[in-house]
């Protein structure tokens, strides 16, 4: 079990072993270690940690008396760490701005798999799946909520019922379309009926 990360070796609270490829003790340690540009490591040593005279450089031995982490699991720590809420929300207003192919990558990286919704993306044309709440106004039987919907109203004061628009009752509702039949919601407070953004 990884108990030691990056950070951890960088501010000289453990070493690594090199018991991985020399590409990896080097990606490790120049992850710890990245203004020390100019020491590349041989692969000599045993183990690999903060250097005593410099902490901004890392030093090699065959023995130490800190605690030792496999170069592996430094690796596997890095790639699984996890991001505060203040991280990923500048992540996801820079997302905002970014382009079309950029945002994708976003998406995929951080959203897909949480369903993350961005209300401000949708737009008429987006690709949705819902699910029953209490914000449901209509939503015929025939409707298959396992497959996705169209939207086809979005934020209005009007809905589409049986093919004709009629309003709605509330300031702002959805229409979405599947297979020939109408489902609305009330989009006053909160769009929780949408489960999953198939395509923005």
């Amino acid at each position: 079990m990884t108990k030691y990360t990056i950070k951890d070796l960088a501010e000289g609270r453990c070493a690594v072993i090199k018991d991985g490829t020399l590409d990896e003790l080097r990606k490790v340690i120049n992850l710890a270690f990245p203004t020390d540009v100019d020491a590349i490591p041989a692969g000599n040593s045993r183990v690999y940690f903060r250097s005593l005279k410099n902490t901004l450089h890392w030093d090699s031995s065959n023995v130490t008396e800190l605690p030792v982490q496999s170069v592996k699991d430094f690796l596997v720590a890095e790639t699984t760490r996890t991001i505060s809420v203040e991280q990923l929300k500048k992540i996801f207003d820079f997302a905002e701005v970014c382009t079309q192919e950029q945002f994708e990558v976003f998406n995929e990286v951080f959203c897909k798999s949480k369903h993350v919704i961005y209300d401000e993306r949708l737009r008429v044309g987006s690709i949705v799946k819902i699910k029953h709440t209490e914000n449901n106004i209509s939503l015929p039987v025939q409707m298959d909520l396992k497959q996705s919907l169209q939207i086809v109203l979005l934020n209005s004061p009007y809905i589409i019922v049986k093919g004709e628009f009629v309003n709605g009752g509330f300031e702002k509702q959805i229409t979405l379309y599947q297979n020939g039949a109408y489902c609305c919601f009330c989009s006053d407070e909160n769009l929780d009926f949408i489960t999953e953004v198939i395509e923005y």
